[in-house]
């Protein structure tokens, strides 16, 4: 070790050169580091939608679903399937082991739905998978769908998905009592319109010396030719489609209505591919808009959401806040050494190891997000502390010999060789199994595991090979002790406590079970509560209600919105485009199928509004809204991004099924914080079925035709048809209105009214006197089942909402609801969405830990001789509980997954304390003398370096734990818990090491000398 510091130390040069190629290599690793919001996590889940063709009859509908399902059963490494049958389509989600490639496993299902014959003109099934990709970057409110293919086209895009947006054609609309008049149905007039195909000439002319290509165009224009479409002839005479329809230019094919601030919109998602930097590319989408507002000013738009604007501002955000605490720590070295050149080796190591971590990261295709910027500033709070506990020691010696001397040198840093090792083996052994785990808590860990790791391999050997010749060549001649006498000023204050250890030990015991029985009422998570201001109100229709029906219940709600002051903007979607929702990456049921009975309305509150004040006013508003309709206002302050539940109810008999579900909708809807989706009012749609007795008909010769004809002007009916002219196609939107009329007056059941409206319908018979329909038919009431399975038997699925942020305790009561209610034999019921995920979360991290403990024991267990040094280096690891319950408490903060990895990582920073005091100690324990007095002169000489490593570590992530920034919430969870934790776990430890070394030592000395007395009694 000598001549290896006299060697660099005389060619400081040298050294200095290889730490600017240092600096270069990490800046350009820097530059060239993607960034994101989150790390790539892929969840095993993967969901099939396809939509069935209005066209096909339902028998081949139910057909493909059930050999689309049976197909979908045989993929390889799946582990379950669930699948549901809407009246729009097929939904499926299949889970795989958390180990299957799923990209390959997206491949085997692309094979199985090849196998199955699809209905003719439909659609192929729709595959998506959940990952970090699956989520849009950017989410645009615009006054047309025009920019679409420009945004597409942008480099990083990969797509853009329009909602709201239909297509504009025209719109015929049947007259009812005209269609009667005339003898027609909805099919004949459907059916002539796509039949009608006017041949119009087009080819070639060929002559002996000529040839020429021609073809014959028409002048009427689309409306025109379709009004003088012919439906049928009566009677000789033409019926022409104007004569039963009025026919006008509009918007078809909306399937969704969307508004922002109540004028008509769309919105536009858009995608990134796995490859783009999530804040270049939003970059290049906000100069492309603003490039096309430039060219027409008429397109307006509105960024409803732009994550890259988000992780651009957060990472800043934590770059700031960790070069703050950076500048806090290096002046917390200066405080304890009171020399610049000391100050300057610390302030030195920081750049070196951060910038070599980034370069190895950039080179391990690890991505600069929130959890790798967080581990790199817990990391900053950490790489100096071998520097420290170096540096103090040499000084120590230094300034107990008066004067520098290599040879001392040289020593005090051979002599902390095993501790710094050792303490930064533990460390890494904490944060490498959190990077290790193959599942999704590890792919969202696995970055930030990595640059820990790294950095504190970097700070080893910068605290070995570099600091000592840096030492060495700086103190030279030049070196005078300036710090402060804190080991003299710790002995006299460790003697006057060491006679009541037994009383504040004992208090420090009772304060750690308060603590213990604290942390159980602490909220959890799986992601922190945010300080974001959005809210959101979800109105939920009646099962069944028609997309007009919803949308007027929303616009009484927008007119409620406009009258407020306290609202800066608000977007509306309504209506469903049956395509896979989800909350977030974690999501373990596969995502939802948004119905069309339910809205949503995004509301942007006004700057400097209180959130809570505005929820406030705005339920006592919606009391005065339809009755027929459920609002519920949630924001994501309340209960993180993913707050859903889904019970699934596994028997053999789907009516059982059913009715415990409807049973279960009741008795969850009781619990407070709690929202149900389809609730009490909120019941399954009634099915009516007409029977018609053919005898009575035939018998009073009544014309059936007529009977079909009249009773399906009760039914709305809605086609789409493709026509073609001379010049080109158009889409044409065939509608019939139903002819029912109700008087909604107050206490009148409506439906009850049309069910009357039907049994007076009357016909002629064969002597021309009325039949009423309820003479010649029976109605039958039903309600439909929703046809659902997973893994082949029938299920029915309970789905809600979790309104507040304790999901912990709303969870306990839905489990103590569900023991109270006595289930049918054979039911059972299983619970998912975000309870599933935190239980997922505490069991990883927790495996995490204990793995973390084990080897931290191990690694401890091989330098301490015997058990007394590992037990006393872990006996101050309880006690970080302490301050991270009580930082958790004061920020109301929840157990979520940064809080959950700033516990496993205090396990690593509180013991790299704990291996530097006992070291000492056991170095005097083999010299000898009194054990009181060399427990309390050696924790006194340790009082300094790990004063300054603790104070370091909670300075540099003191900024970060105390961000009030939306954006760093995952960040500040983690802060908290481990600035907390380091505060308790270091006053701890000074104190409860000492005394539990002392105590181990003493009793074996005095078990020893009690053994010695047995011995020489038993030689008198």
């Amino acid at each position: 070790m000598k001549k290896f510091i006299r060697f660099f130390s005389q060619r400081l040069v040298l050294l200095s050169v290889m730490v600017v190629l240092v600096f270069v290599w990490g800046i350009y690793s820097a530059a060239q580091m993607k960034t994101e919001y989150l790390p790539q996590i892929n969840n095993p889940t993967v969901m099939v939608t396809w939509k069935s063709p209005a066209e096909v009859d339902n028998v081949k509908i139910e057909q493909f679903n059930n050999n689309l399902i049976q197909s979908l059963k045989e993929v390889e490494g799946m582990k379950s399937i669930q699948s549901t049958i809407y009246k729009q389509g097929l939904f499926s989600s299949l889970t795989f082991s958390q180990n299957v490639d799923i990209e390959q496993a997206e491949r085997n299902i692309q094979n199985a739905i090849q196998r199955v014959n699809l209905p003719a003109d439909s659609s192929r099934p729709e595959i998506q998978r959940i990952s970090s990709d699956a989520f849009p970057f950017m989410e645009i409110s615009a006054s047309s769908a025009n920019i679409e293919k420009q945004l597409s086209e942008i480099n990083g895009v990969k797509r853009v998905d329009v909602t709201g947006n239909g297509q504009k054609g025209l719109v015929v609309q049947l007259d009812n009592q005209k269609l009667l008049d005339h003898g027609l149905r909805f099919e004949d007039v459907k059916n002539a319109l796509q039949n009608d195909r006017s041949l119009w000439p087009e080819g070639t002319i060929t002559t002996k010396n000529l040839q020429m290509l021609l073809k014959v165009e028409g002048t009427a224009n689309q409306k025109t030719e379709l009004e003088n479409t012919m439906v049928k002839t009566d009677n000789n005479k033409p019926v022409f489609l104007k004569d039963i329809a009025t026919i006008e230019e509009g918007t078809i094919n909306v399937e969704t209505k969307v508004r922002t601030n109540g004028k008509p919109s769309v919105i536009l998602d858009l995608y990134k591919t796995s490859s783009a930097d999530v804040t270049k590319v939003s970059e290049d989408v906000m100069k492309m808009l603003e490039k096309m507002n430039q060219s027409d000013p008429d397109v307006t738009f509105t960024i409803l959401s732009n994550q890259g604007q988000s992780v651009s501002h957060a990472i800043n955000g934590l770059w700031k806040e960790g070069a703050l605490g950076c500048v806090f720590s290096i002046l917390c070295v200066f405080f304890f050494f009171r020399e610049w050149r000391a100050t300057t080796a610390i302030a030195v190591t920081l750049p070196i190891c951060f910038l070599v971590t980034i370069s190895i990261l950039q080179a391990m295709g690890i991505t600069l997000n929130l959890l790798t910027v967080s581990g790199l500033i817990v990391s900053m709070g950490r790489v100096v502390d071998d520097s420290i506990v170096v540096l103090d020691n040499v000084y120590r010696k230094l300034e107990k010999n008066g004067s520098y001397s290599l040879d001392l040198l040289a020593s005090a840093v051979k002599e902390m060789i095993p501790a710094v090792v050792s303490s930064t083996l533990v460390t890494v052994a904490v944060y490498l199994p959190l990077a290790l785990t193959k599942n999704m808590v590890g792919q969202a860990l696995y970055g930030l595991g990595w640059a820990v790791t790294i950095s504190l391999f970097c700070s080893l050997v910068v605290s070995l090979l570099i600091l000592p010749p840096y030492v060495a060549r700086t103190w030279t001649g030049r070196f005078h002790a300036k710090a402060p006498k804190i080991e003299m000023w710790a002995i006299i204050l460790l003697e006057k406590v060491w006679g009541h250890r037994g009383k504040w030990f004992s208090g420090l015991v009772v304060v750690l079970i308060l603590a213990i029985i604290s942390a159980i009422f602490i909220p959890v998570n799986v992601l922190p509560r945010t300080h974001a201001q959005d809210l959101t109100i979800q109105v939920e229709a009646k099962e069944g209600a028609t997309l007009e029906q919803v949308d007027a219940d929303v616009r009484a709600l927008e007119s409620l919105l406009q009258r407020h002051k306290e609202i800066a903007g608000y977007s509306s979607t309504v209506g469903s485009i049956f395509a896979p929702a989800f909350d977030d990456v974690f999501d373990q049921g596969g995502g939802w199928i948004q119905q069309p009975n339910i809205a949503n309305v995004y509301i942007t509150p006004t700057k400097g509004v209180k959130i809570d004040q505005l929820t406030y006013l705005l339920r006592q508003d919606i009391k005065n809204l339809s009755a027929s309709s459920n609002y519920t206002i949630t924001n994501q302050q309340i209960a993180g991004d993913d707050s859903r539940i889904n019970l699934v109810l596994t028997g053999e008999n789907p009516n059982e099924l059913t009715k415990t579900a409807a049973l279960l909708r009741g008795k969850l809807q009781m619990i407070k914080g709690l929202q149900i989706y389809g609730d009490a009012d909120q019941s399954d749609q009634e099915r009516f079925t007409i029977e018609l007795d053919e005898e009575k008909i035939n018998a009073l010769g009544v014309n059936k035709q007529s009977i079909l004809a009249k009773l399906e002007t009760f039914i709305d009916k809605r086609e789409d048809i493709q026509m073609a002219d001379s010049t080109s196609s158009f889409e044409v939107e065939l509608r019939k209105p139903s002819a029912v009329s109700l008087s909604y007056s107050q206490g009148t059941d409506s439906e009850q009214e049309l069910v009357t409206q039907l049994g007076h319908v009357t016909f002629k018979d064969k002597d021309g006197k009325d039949v009423q329909l309820q003479e010649v038919g029976k109605l039958k009431v039903d309600s439909p089942i929703l046809w659902s399975e997973k893994d082949g038997q029938p299920i029915a699925v309970v789905t809600g909402n979790i309104l507040t942020s304790d999901i912990g305790g709303v969870t306990k009561e839905i489990i103590d609801t569900l023991g109270k209610i006595d289930l049918l034999k054979g039911i059972q019921i299983e619970f998912g969405g975000i309870p599933q995920q935190v239980q997922e979360m505490i069991w990883n991290i927790g495996f995490a830990g204990v793995v973390s403990i084990i080897l931290v024991l191990f690694i401890i267990s091989c330098i301490f001789k015997g058990i007394r040094g590992p037990v006393a280096v872990v006996s101050s690891l309880p006690f970080a509980l302490i301050g991270s319950v009580l930082f958790l408490f004061l920020f109301r903060q929840s157990w979520n997954l940064g809080a959950l990895v700033g516990m496993v990582m205090l396990v690593g920073i509180v013991t790299t304390n704990g291996i530097v005091l006992v070291d000492r100690l056991e170095r005097l324990q083999a010299i000898g003398g009194p054990l009181k007095k060399f427990i309390i002169e050696g924790t006194a000489s340790r009082v300094r370096p790990v004063l300054m490593t603790a104070a370091t570590t909670i300075l540099t992530l003191l900024p970060l734990a105390f961000s009030g920034k939306s954006d760093t919430l995952i960040s500040q969870s983690l802060g908290l818990v481990v600035v907390g934790g380091m505060i308790t776990s270091t006053v701890a430890s000074l104190l409860v090491i000492p005394t539990v070394y002392y105590w181990m030592w003493n009793s074996g000395l005095r078990k020893k000398a009690h053994k010695q007395i047995n011995v020489l009694s038993y030689g008198d």
